[in-house]
Formats: C-alpha cells, structure tokens, sequence
C-alpha cells in the first residue's frame, strides 16, 4: 500500500508497521572496519533526514507523526541500519511540500538513470511516468514508486559489492595458502635429494590459475542483470566461487598434460624445456628434471603460462588430434 492512498498523518504508522530487526549492518559489513565506516554513514544519513522531517513537512504533519517518528528515532539509536533510512525516507517524502516533491520526484528519476544505465532509461520512464493532469496524490504516489526501487536496487548493489569483497578477501587466503605451497616445495628442492617434479608442476598451475582469476576478480563489475531478484545475486558468490576453484583445478590438470607433453618431445625448440628420458621405467619418467636450471626455469614458467591461459592446453590436443587425422587419412583411402 503506498503512503499516499491514505491519509497524510498515518505515514509514519505505516513506515512501522514492520519494524527491521537487528540484522542490517551485521550482514552489509565484510570487516570491523567496513561495519563501522557504514555504522557512521548510517548514522550521519539518518540524521540528515531527521533535519528534512523538521525542516521540510509542516507543523501539523510532524505533530500527526511524532509517535512514529520518535519511535524510529529510538529504535535507530538502538540499532542503526539503513532499513530505518528508508522508512523515514518514506515519512518524509510522504509529508513535503507539492513543489519539494516534484523536485524531488525529478532528482529520483536521474538517480534511477544512473542505477539502471542510460539505455535502460527509457523503460524505465515509461513504468513511472506521471499521467496527465495528475494530482499532488498521484505525484506523491509516482514518486514513492520511484524511490522504493531506488532503495531495491541501492541494497541488491550493496550484497553484490560485499560478496564481491568476500571473494576478494577468500582469493587472499587461497593466495597465502599456493604461495606457502610454492615456498615448502622449493624448500625440499634445495634440501632434499630426490624431487617429485609433477608437485611442482601442479602447483605452478595452480599459480597461474590463481593469476588468471585475481584478473578476473578485479574486472567483476555490477550490472543491471544481477537485479532480477535477491536470490541470484545472493547465488551468484557461490557460482563464482566454484567457477574459480574449477578454473584453478583446470589449470593444475593443464599444466600436468605440457608437462607429459615435454617428456614425450612433441615440443621441441629453444622456447620449451628438454629431458632426458633414456632411463626406462614407469617409476622413474616423472622424476626426470630439465637438463639445466634454465630449462627448469622455463618448465615452471610454461606451467605457470598453461594453468593462466585455460585454452592453451585444450587447443593444442584439438590441433593435435586434427594433424593425426590428416596424417590417417590417406592410410585409410588407400
């Protein structure tokens, strides 16, 4: 039921009729510090709108309010959260001048540009257009659609810029995690006889998994799609979280395949690392290290290049399986 079907005076009953628990900036807070840059912005907004209450409704709708609007008060000092916000935004919008909302209506219509993006505009206007010769009501009733969207979009934009830095902050840890993996490897390379190559191998692509992924990460950017409804932003951390971790799983396996692909001497040229493999037996093949410190080097930096680049494995056996083709072919027509 919007604000302005009904009498002026029970706005700010209606604002209440659902109080918001307790629950806001627990959830829209990834750290400490976050939680309290938004607790002090929270606080700051509720105030700027509690001096447009007092400031722009007139002596009798503040009066008919003042229940409600201490009772927000209250409960906002107890537990300030931007559910509070955006029902006193509705108190006031419900009790400003004629001319104040038409300005404000104006102001709305430019800020839900913004959320939507220009080529969404002009849908957008035509959903909260104001029918001709509308009434101060009618006006009032446009433009608190228009701000209940607003509010919609400003919260859904808000989960999705905290499951973004949640992903950030995960990658972190998986970060500390393949470095230490790297650092314990090359320990045992320096202090130990015998090295198991394919650990190296494996974790080298999973660094350049990770490496393709922070890119990746850092080019995730809101869109108006995400918008559809709660659940796909809320799904959509778990759908990038897995398709990370399949990413980075992608990588170790190619990076593995090239490294198979060296021992064998499919590749061969001064850019790709030799080995020899004069030693027979299936127990000894993967421990074969590159002749020289360079040649691990570029074994590495292949490896670390096959888990960054996802195709570059899977095109070269698609490249390599049509050369064996064409060689068939003729055999197969004679």
């Amino acid at each position: 039921m919007a604000i302005a079907s009904v009498d002026r005076a029970d706005a700010g009953r209606i604002a209440l009729a659902e109080p918001p628990g307790p629950r806001s900036d627990a959830e829209l807070s990834g750290s400490w510090g976050t939680r309290i840059r938004r607790l002090r912005f929270t606080r700051k907004y509720f105030a700027h709108l509690d001096t447009e209450f007092e400031s722009l409704c007139s002596p009798k709708y503040k009066a008919d309010n003042a229940d409600a609007v201490a009772e927000l008060r209250a409960h906002h000092a107890r537990s300030p959260s931007w559910e509070n916000n955006h029902r006193f935004e509705y108190i006031v919008m419900a009790g400003v001048d004629p001319l104040i909302l038409r300005q404000r209506l104006a102001l709305y219509r430019v800020r839900l540009k913004d959320l939507v993006g220009p080529e969404r505009e002009e849908a957008m206007a035509a959903i909260f257009a104001v029918p001709e010769n509308a009434d101060d009501a009618a006006e009032r009733t446009v433009a608190l659609g228009l701000l209940s969207e607003i509010q919609r979009m400003r919260h859904v934009r808000s989960e999705f810029e905290i499951l973004r830095n949640r992903l950030f902050a995960m990658c972190l840890a998986m970060g500390l995690l393949l470095g230490a993996s790297f650092s314990a490897l090359v320990w045992e390379a320096i202090h130990q006889r015998h090295t198991y190559v394919p650990f190296h191998v494996l974790v080298a692509g999973l660094l350049g998994g990770y490496f393709s992924v922070l890119l990746r990460l850092g080019a995730l950017r809101w869109c108006f799609e995400y918008n559809a409804n709660y659940q796909q932003v809320d799904r959509l951390f778990w759908n990038i979280f897995s398709n990370f971790l399949l990413s980075m799983f992608e990588g170790a396996v190619g990076a593995f395949v090239l490294y198979t692909i060296f021992l064998a001497g499919i590749l061969r040229g001064t850019l790709f690392p030799t080995f020899d493999t004069s030693t027979a037996g299936f127990e000894t093949i993967f421990c074969q290290l590159p002749s020289s410190n360079s040649q691990l080097a570029m074994l590495l930096l292949w490896s670390i290049v096959a888990g960054f680049s996802e195709r570059l494995v899977p095109d070269f056996l698609m490249s390599l399986t049509a050369e064996v083709k064409r060689t068939d072919a003729p055999k197969a027509d004679g």
